[in-house]
């Protein structure tokens, strides 16, 4: 069963971790070199997936690195995803433009041409960069003793599958787009996880990983050209224009074959946890129309902790 839990460590080895992270760090600080010089095509991608296992080591092995260190490189980590996130985007976007068949006429053209200068004057971040690596080489400085770590590790691996596998089974009782990005962001962030503890070439540990890769594919082709849509239709409306309508019965298209494609794929990684997918829905989703001063945040953090929440309620009753 590729959803069971991972198998018992008797002991970690702190050293092994800590060189570990150190790599993790040089992967970002190579990505980040790639950033902004020669055209790259997959440098902002590869920067955003560096940042993310780095986030997930931090947060898995936080026992055996200094609080306030680990605390600094995290804020900083969420910045650098946050300021690479727009520029990614508009990679992602203008790409599904260039390779569409039904991206003709004038008025798409045009719209290609403006993600396009958007993209070539996107933010540097070289400072953010900075923050992070002057912050990870002072994990190691002062390190933490918990005897502990292993358990707490692998503790912080059953929490992210948990609200990974009710995120998925909510996600995929209809093709809500808000409630399948959540999901995804949930499986990404169970999957990096687990790789953080469970490196084992193993069957079961391949199997896993192989089906959290392939959830996880499915759900950013969905939520790729759910924003492309989202993107189209309001340039549409602010502009008045027409000529879309090809290019977004494409992209709808698309969407729900992933999204069928999902579905299919979601009872692989294995059953959902007791809590009531329904709760999570009603309390985690924002509220359509509320005021900003009483609609709840959509941030993938807060949604997190929702759920981690009314899963540890739901388990003592």
């Amino acid at each position: 069963m590729t959803g069971a839990a991972l198998e018992p460590v008797a002991r970690v080895d702190a050293d092994a971790i800590r060189s570990r992270l150190d790599q993790k760090v040089s992967t970002l600080a190579s990505a980040a070199s790639r950033v902004g010089g020669a055209h790259d095509p997959d440098a902002i991608h590869d920067l955003r997936v560096s940042a993310r296992v780095l986030d997930a080591m931090l947060r898995t092995w936080a026992g055996l690195l200094e609080p306030r260190a680990t605390a600094a490189a995290l804020r900083a980590l969420r910045r650098l995803r946050r300021r690479l996130g727009a520029a990614r985007e508009l990679e992602v976007h203008a790409a599904l433009i260039e390779r569409s068949v039904a991206a003709q006429g004038e008025p798409v053209m045009a719209f290609l041409h403006r993600l396009q200068g958007r993209l070539a004057r996107r933010s540097r971040s070289r400072r953010l960069l900075q923050r992070v690596e002057a912050a990870a080489a002072s994990l190691g400085a002062q390190p933490a003793s918990d005897p502990r770590a292993s358990d707490r590790a692998r503790a912080h691996v059953s929490e992210m599958r948990a609200v990974a596998l009710a995120a998925v089974d909510s996600a995929s009782a209809r093709e809500d787009d808000w409630l399948l990005h959540q999901a995804r962001l949930a499986v990404k962030k169970w999957r990096y996880a687990a790789e953080c503890v469970d490196r084992s070439a193993t069957e079961r540990g391949s199997d896993l990983r192989a089906a959290l890769r392939r959830v996880q594919d499915a759900l950013g082709t969905i939520q790729d050209r759910a924003a492309l849509i989202e993107s189209l239709e309001r340039h549409a409306r602010k502009r008045g224009g027409t000529g879309f309508e090809a290019l977004i019965g494409e992209l709808k298209t698309e969407k729900g074959e992933a999204f069928r494609s999902f579905q299919a794929l979601a009872g692989t990684l294995g059953p959902a946890p007791a809590a009531p997918p329904r709760a999570v829905r009603v309390v985690a989703r924002p509220i359509a129309g509320a005021p900003a001063s009483v609609a709840p945040t959509t941030t993938d953090e807060r949604w997190e902790r929702m759920a981690q929440w009314l899963l540890g309620a739901t388990s003592q009753q």
